[in-house]
């Protein structure tokens, strides 16, 4: 099936085993955000399943999609307004999507472009403010959506953080991701130093003066390094992936290299890589370090 194949299904279907088992679906929060909205300057609010590293698999604390409407995949995207909500799901999610949110109050919609663009136009007045906040977003999203507004004459407004960050209770979600730790040169294979050295070797080869390692698990076995708290891995159900560090890193051609990462994350033994040429950079310097670079 294809991920954009549109599938109906009716909640009363006998064959909706997902459905039944789930009962009256999980816990939303979509009456909050609308609350929220209508004391804001915001006519509605787009939520991605993205976190701030574009990840499919996103830590439990960093699913604000689930937090916001119950629904449970892996990939999704809400848009609140103050009188009404749609999830927008491919076809692969249509019966968990039924399942997840029943008892919220919105709608399920086709995960496409069209099926954007006519809910929207249905829903939404002209000179409507949405947010977004960009960094949960892909700059093929990004441009899409501005291509939403610009045809359906609402203004897309970048946010600072997401709102949900401030709505989502803070015993919930951690205010900075927990430690990591060293991987050992047992497990890795090479150390840290050789594998930024391969890559600065393949950059001057390929005439490169840098590159951006924006994927944490490409980071964390770039620099051997692993998350040591559950909070920063996927749950039981998910793909088993790299538990990896929350951060980013530049490499450049001649060997230095910046990691951007929470130094309150970091295990003691882990400020040893910065005798090895690694600067730990606070990660809100990573506009200002590219701007140098380039």
């Amino acid at each position: 099936m294809s991920p954009d194949t549109e599938v109906a299904v009716t909640e009363d279907d006998p064959d909706n085993a997902l459905a039944a088992r789930a009962g009256e679906g999980g816990v939303n929060h979509v009456r909050d955000i609308q609350d929220w909205l209508a004391g804001s300057a915001l006519a509605g609010l787009v939520i991605p399943s993205t976190d701030g590293f574009l990840s499919e698999f996103a830590p439990p604390a960093e699913r604000r999609l689930r937090w916001a409407t119950g629904f449970r995949g892996s990939t999704g995207e809400a848009v609140v307004l103050r009188e009404a909500a749609a999830l927008f799901l491919d076809g692969r999610y249509a019966q968990q999507g039924l399942a997840d949110t029943r008892g919220a109050p919105l709608s399920i919609e086709p995960g496409t472009l069209a099926a954007r663009r006519a809910w929207l136009s249905e829903a939404l007045p002209k000179n409507a403010r949405i947010g977004l906040d960009p960094w949960l977003h892909s700059a093929t999203d990004r441009a899409e959506w501005q291509s939403l507004a610009d045809e359906l004459g609402f203004v897309l407004e970048a946010l600072p953080e997401s709102p949900i960050d401030r709505l989502w209770s803070k015993d919930v979600r951690s205010t900075f991701s927990p430690m990591a730790i060293d991987h050992p040169l047992s497990l890795a294979g090479a150390s840290h130093a050789q594998k930024c050295a391969t890559l600065a070797e393949h950059l001057r080869g390929q005439g490169l003066e840098a590159l951006l390692v924006a994927d944490p698990e490409d980071v964390s076995w770039l620099l051997n390094v692993r998350a040591a708290d559950e909070a920063l891995q996927t749950e039981v159900g998910d793909w088993h992936i790299v538990p990896a560090c929350r951060s980013r890193a530049l490499v450049e051609r001649e060997g230095k290299v910046t990691w951007f990462v929470d130094r309150r994350q970091l295990a003691p033994a882990l400020f040893a890589r910065e005798k090895d040429g690694i600067a730990i950079t606070p990660p809100d310097k990573i506009g200002e370090v590219l701007t140098a670079t380039a």
